[in-house]
């Protein structure tokens, strides 16, 4: 396990980021002074496969890059709901797409959902 030797708030913008910087010891005893950390708040990411097997994806402008792109759909988690309740919620607002079988998986603060067989019936700009 690493051990956090000192960390020190650089940003904080909760709940959309914070970010840290930490000086901290690796197990094998050699120290990083300044390993920085990017805190979101938790999410659930869909691969969301139709019924005729196709990838659910969105097509919408992210300010970042400044431009239009495409990304599977996701939704952050909200007031500790479950990750599967959050992904058919985020799911049905952006693609009316997640009835049918579905899988999460948790990693870190990210939850990603496989869901099958659902049917597309709009399209999300």
């Amino acid at each position: 396990m690493w051990k956090v030797l000192n960390r020190q708030v650089l940003h904080d913008a909760m709940p959309w980021v914070r970010l840290t910087s930490e000086h901290v010891r690796l197990p094998n005893g050699v120290e990083i002074e300044d390993f920085y950390r990017v805190d979101i708040n938790p999410y659930v990411m869909m691969f969301a496969i139709t019924e005729e097997g196709h990838v659910a994806l969105i097509e919408h402008y992210k300010h970042g890059p400044e431009a239009v792109s495409l990304e599977l759909p996701a939704g952050y988690i909200e007031n500790n709901d479950n990750p599967l309740d959050t992904a058919r919620r985020a799911g049905v607002r952006r693609l009316d797409c997640l009835r049918g079988e579905n899988h999460v998986q948790h990693l870190g603060d990210g939850h990603q959902a496989l869901p099958r067989g659902g049917r597309q019936t709009g399209y999300c700009h």
